[in-house]
Formats: C-alpha cells, structure tokens, sequence
C-alpha cells in the first residue's frame, strides 16, 4: 500500500498518543473513580457528568467514563499503531476504525462538555480518517 510518509507518520504517532493516553487516563479512572489521580478529585469533572442521561447508573463516580475512554479510544488506537509498526495488511483498517472511534467520542463529548481539548482530538480524529479513507480508496479496499 502507497501512503506517504508524512501522512504515515502522523497517524503512527497520534494513533500511538491517543492509544496510550486513553489507556493509561482510562485506568486512572477506573482505578481512583474520583477523579484524584488525574487531577480531577476537585469535584468539578465528576459535577460535570453527574448531569449526563443515565447519570444515576453510570456517573456516580468516573469508572465509567474511564472504562470508556479505554475500550474506545485506548485500545482501538493502539491496536491500530501496533499494526501499523508491524505494516500489517489491514494497518489503515485498523487506523480507519480507531479514527472513527475518536470522532464518536469527541463528538458525544463535545455534547456535553464542549471544550478546547475535545475540539483538538476531534480534529485529529478528522485528519486521521481522512488520511485512512485516501488509503483505502486508493488500494481498493473494502469498508
């Protein structure tokens, strides 16, 4: 598969930032619920999602809001960069999927908590599917 380089390069390192940061922010949740060991156990993160829907079942703490950022960002994105490192045959599959996967979750995000940070990932989200999009329409391969 014909990629460039540069177009390579940043979806293998912001597959491997997002992937790595969603693992390791998402155990964080799931490990200190409270928010303590990110910075967040002021109250402020944790007042925030207490008003998302379904709030009395899942964000009475931020174990699911880590549980989450981990199985749909962290592992997806490293999955991807992994495959991508290997040059394995489906890598832009891979980065495709996790690309979406991050443009999900900005964009639920964005609904409830906009703010800058979530505009920067979704961007990246954005760029990092087009870029597998280019890739796979180019080498013919189906979605």
């Amino acid at each position: 598969m014909e990629v460039s380089k540069p177009a390579r390069l940043f979806l293998l390192i912001t597959l491997l930032f997002n992937g790595l940061s969603g693992l390791i922010c998402g155990a964080l949740f799931m490990i200190a619920p409270d928010g303590s060991l990110m910075g967040a156990g002021d109250g402020g993160l944790l007042a925030i999602v207490q008003n998302f829907p379904l709030s009395d079942l899942f964000f009475r703490d931020l174990f699911w809001t880590g549980l989450a950022l981990f199985l749909i960002v962290g592992v997806p994105s490293t999955i991807a960069a992994i495959a991508l490192l290997r040059k394995a045959d489906p890598q832009y599959m891979f980065a495709f999927v996790a690309a979406r996967l991050l443009v999900v979750f900005c964009f639920i995000e964005m609904l409830f908590m906009p703010n800058l940070l979530v505009i920067f990932f979704l961007l990246i989200g954005i760029i990092q599917t087009v870029i597998a999009i280019r890739v796979v329409r180019q080498n013919k391969i189906q979605i």
